[in-house]
């Protein structure tokens, strides 16, 4: 769940090589594969493969090392997509959505338009309530549209929607963490070392205590996808240098 990020926190980022620190510009937009899953982010420096992504933070996005490609031919954008009912009436458009940026699976779409009106400016729906996903529409099933979410319900829980604080926090411990952390650490033991690193922190007096709190909360809850995300990093970084080797070489890596 640690990431899990939106897609209006993506574009606007800067993009730096992780190899060389040197500046890729920003992120303009992302871009999704006939999986439907992201697959690409783009920029001026051209496009960015999403297993070449290293890091996300408030601040800036890094990567594996600087390799543009030249993306397929299907990719497609979601956002500003139009959304119809089942029976192909326009409800209104994504304004925004969610994904796991290790992943690219989408986690959430957020929905605009005047018939989401009576519960708010947005509406939430899932990957479940999705018909069919098409170049130029998306449509949902049939009963997708009774089950629409008002955006604070529909996104509540997901780490994106937590406070720039404890996102900080959350990014910070888990730095720390990851190169402590066993794969074979039962909860026990993860959240021991949880609470070690949130002690440090606190004893520093540079945090603020409640959003410090929040994230060690969240942390505890969430230990297994803390040991997790170890573990899946680090293939991550694998898969990333063993495709840019591929794309450089021009030829599989045995």
């Amino acid at each position: 769940m640690f990431t899990v990020v939106r897609h209006s926190q993506i574009c606007g980022l800067t993009a730096i090589d992780g190899a060389t620190v040197s500046n890729l510009g920003e992120i303009e937009a992302v871009w999704l594969d006939d999986t439907g899953n992201v697959a690409y982010l783009s920029g001026r420096e051209g496009y960015l493969p999403l297993n070449q992504v290293a890091d996300i933070t408030q601040q800036a996005l890094s990567t594996y090392g600087r390799l543009m490609v030249k993306p397929p031919d299907n990719l497609q954008l979601l956002h500003e997509l139009r959304v119809q009912s089942f029976w192909g009436d326009l409800l209104g458009w994504v304004d925004d959505f969610l994904f796991d940026w290790h992943t690219g699976e989408i986690a959430a779409y957020v929905l605009a338009g005047r018939s989401v009106e009576p519960l708010g400016e947005h509406a939430v729906f899932y990957p479940k309530d999705v018909e069919e996903l098409a170049p130029d529409y998306l449509r949902l099933k049939a009963d997708a549209y009774e089950d629409l979410k008002p955006e604070s319900e529909g996104l509540e829980g997901f780490f994106s929607e937590k406070s720039q604080p404890v996102q900080q926090l959350v990014g910070i411990m888990r730095y720390r963490l990851y190169p402590l952390l066993l794969p074979q650490d039962g909860p026990d033991v993860v959240r021991v070392k949880v609470k070690d690193a949130s002690e440090e922190l606190a004893a520093s007096g540079d945090h603020d205590p409640s959003a410090l709190q929040e994230a060690t909360a969240l942390l505890h809850n969430q230990w297994e996808s803390l040991r997790h995300g170890l573990g899946r990093s680090g293939q991550r970084a694998k898969a990333a240098l063993a495709s840019a080797r591929q794309h450089l070489l021009g030829r599989p890596q045995a």
